[in-house]
Protein backbone atom coordinates (compact mmCIF):
# COMPACT_ATOMS: atom_id res chain seq x y z
CA UNK A 1 0.00 0.00 0.00
CA UNK A 2 1.68 3.37 -0.60
CA UNK A 3 2.36 5.62 2.19
CA UNK A 4 -0.71 8.79 1.49
CA UNK A 5 -0.77 12.73 2.39
CA UNK A 6 -3.39 15.27 2.25
CA UNK A 7 -3.00 18.87 1.61
CA UNK A 8 -5.96 21.37 2.36
CA UNK A 9 -6.31 25.02 1.50
CA UNK A 10 -8.56 27.35 3.21
CA UNK A 11 -8.48 30.73 2.90
CA UNK A 12 -5.79 30.94 1.83
CA UNK A 13 -3.53 28.68 3.90
CA UNK A 14 -2.33 25.23 3.06
CA UNK A 15 -3.01 22.47 5.74
CA UNK A 16 -1.01 19.14 5.91
CA UNK A 17 -2.25 16.82 8.46
CA UNK A 18 -0.74 13.04 9.56
CA UNK A 19 -2.76 10.47 7.94
CA UNK A 20 -3.57 7.88 9.96
CA UNK A 21 -5.21 3.98 9.52
CA UNK A 22 -8.20 3.87 11.07
CA UNK A 23 -10.71 0.86 11.37
CA UNK A 24 -13.05 3.04 8.93
CA UNK A 25 -10.41 3.80 6.73
CA UNK A 26 -7.63 7.24 6.34
CA UNK A 27 -8.18 9.59 8.71
CA UNK A 28 -6.27 13.00 9.53
CA UNK A 29 -4.74 13.04 12.45
CA UNK A 30 -2.49 15.45 14.79
CA UNK A 31 0.18 17.29 13.80
CA UNK A 32 -1.33 19.59 11.07
CA UNK A 33 0.97 21.80 9.80
CA UNK A 34 -0.27 24.98 8.38
CA UNK A 35 2.26 26.75 5.89
CA UNK A 36 1.70 28.88 2.57
CA UNK A 37 2.55 27.41 -0.61
CA UNK A 38 6.63 28.08 0.03
CA UNK A 39 6.85 25.61 2.71
CA UNK A 40 4.61 23.04 1.32
CA UNK A 41 6.77 20.66 0.00
CA UNK A 42 9.02 20.83 3.15
CA UNK A 43 5.59 20.16 5.36
CA UNK A 44 4.79 17.20 3.24
CA UNK A 45 8.02 15.84 3.68
CA UNK A 46 7.67 15.64 7.58
CA UNK A 47 4.55 14.45 7.24
CA UNK A 48 5.82 11.62 5.02
CA UNK A 49 8.32 10.62 7.38
CA UNK A 50 5.68 10.56 9.95
CA UNK A 51 4.13 7.68 7.74
CA UNK A 52 0.51 6.42 8.03
CA UNK A 53 0.43 4.79 11.82
CA UNK A 54 -2.49 3.15 13.20
CA UNK A 55 -5.37 6.00 14.45
CA UNK A 56 -8.10 5.49 16.29
CA UNK A 57 -11.20 5.91 14.45
CA UNK A 58 -13.03 9.40 14.59
CA UNK A 59 -16.26 9.83 16.20
CA UNK A 60 -19.31 10.23 13.61
CA UNK A 61 -19.69 14.08 14.11
CA UNK A 62 -17.59 16.00 11.50
CA UNK A 63 -17.85 18.97 13.20
CA UNK A 64 -14.89 17.73 15.71
CA UNK A 65 -13.04 16.98 12.76
CA UNK A 66 -9.73 18.07 13.68
CA UNK A 67 -8.92 19.65 10.38
CA UNK A 68 -11.95 21.99 11.01
CA UNK A 69 -10.48 23.31 14.34
CA UNK A 70 -7.15 23.41 12.74
CA UNK A 71 -8.31 25.77 10.17
CA UNK A 72 -10.73 27.59 12.74
CA UNK A 73 -13.82 26.71 10.99
CA UNK A 74 -17.40 26.99 12.54
CA UNK A 75 -18.01 23.16 11.49
CA UNK A 76 -18.04 21.14 8.74
CA UNK A 77 -19.91 22.69 6.39
CA UNK A 78 -18.26 26.26 6.34
CA UNK A 79 -15.08 24.46 6.25
CA UNK A 80 -16.05 22.55 3.15
CA UNK A 81 -17.47 26.02 1.52
CA UNK A 82 -14.18 27.66 2.21
CA UNK A 83 -11.48 24.65 1.33
CA UNK A 84 -10.61 22.33 -0.94
CA UNK A 85 -8.28 19.34 -0.75
CA UNK A 86 -6.07 16.83 -2.81
CA UNK A 87 -4.44 13.03 -2.01
CA UNK A 88 -1.10 12.17 -2.63
CA UNK A 89 -0.01 8.55 -2.95
CA UNK A 90 3.36 7.62 -2.93
CA UNK A 91 4.59 4.64 -5.52
CA UNK A 92 7.92 3.69 -6.04
CA UNK A 93 7.87 5.86 -9.51
CA UNK A 94 5.82 8.37 -9.52
CA UNK A 95 3.25 10.05 -7.14
CA UNK A 96 -0.07 9.95 -8.23
CA UNK A 97 -2.60 13.41 -6.93
CA UNK A 98 -6.16 12.52 -6.87
CA UNK A 99 -8.11 15.94 -6.46
CA UNK A 100 -11.17 17.31 -5.25
CA UNK A 101 -13.40 19.75 -6.94
CA UNK A 102 -16.88 21.26 -5.62
CA UNK A 103 -19.99 20.15 -7.33
CA UNK A 104 -22.68 23.44 -7.72
CA UNK A 105 -23.85 23.30 -3.73
CA UNK A 106 -19.79 23.24 -2.45
CA UNK A 107 -19.70 20.12 -2.00
CA UNK A 108 -16.61 18.24 -2.95
CA UNK A 109 -16.07 14.89 -5.16
CA UNK A 110 -13.16 13.33 -6.38
CA UNK A 111 -11.72 15.05 -9.80
CA UNK A 112 -10.52 11.60 -11.14
CA UNK A 113 -10.05 13.40 -14.59
CA UNK A 114 -7.89 15.78 -13.63
CA UNK A 115 -6.04 13.62 -11.73
CA UNK A 116 -1.97 14.04 -11.79
CA UNK A 117 1.50 11.31 -12.28
CA UNK A 118 4.30 13.22 -11.05
CA UNK A 119 7.74 11.83 -11.99
CA UNK A 120 9.69 10.51 -8.47
CA UNK A 121 12.45 12.68 -9.92
CA UNK A 122 10.40 16.05 -9.77
CA UNK A 123 10.12 15.55 -5.78
CA UNK A 124 8.15 16.82 -3.34
CA UNK A 125 8.45 20.38 -5.05
CA UNK A 126 7.24 18.96 -8.05
CA UNK A 127 3.86 17.59 -6.04
CA UNK A 128 4.08 20.52 -3.84
CA UNK A 129 3.68 23.15 -7.35
CA UNK A 130 1.49 21.16 -8.78
CA UNK A 131 -1.45 20.93 -5.87
CA UNK A 132 -0.65 24.79 -5.13
CA UNK A 133 -1.40 25.36 -8.43
CA UNK A 134 -4.49 23.36 -8.53
CA UNK A 135 -5.99 24.08 -5.11
CA UNK A 136 -5.97 28.01 -5.81
CA UNK A 137 -7.08 27.56 -8.92
CA UNK A 138 -10.14 25.34 -8.04
CA UNK A 139 -11.09 27.12 -4.40
CA UNK A 140 -13.15 29.79 -5.52
CA UNK A 141 -15.31 30.87 -2.88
Amino acid sequence: MPARASIYICDGMFYVPTIGAADVGWVDIEPILKTEAEGLAESLRSSLARGNPEAPSPGRDPDKALIVKATGSKNWRDFEKRSLSVTILCHPDHYEIIPMIKNKLKRWSFNHEQTARIPVDAGLEGVAQWAANYLKSHNAP
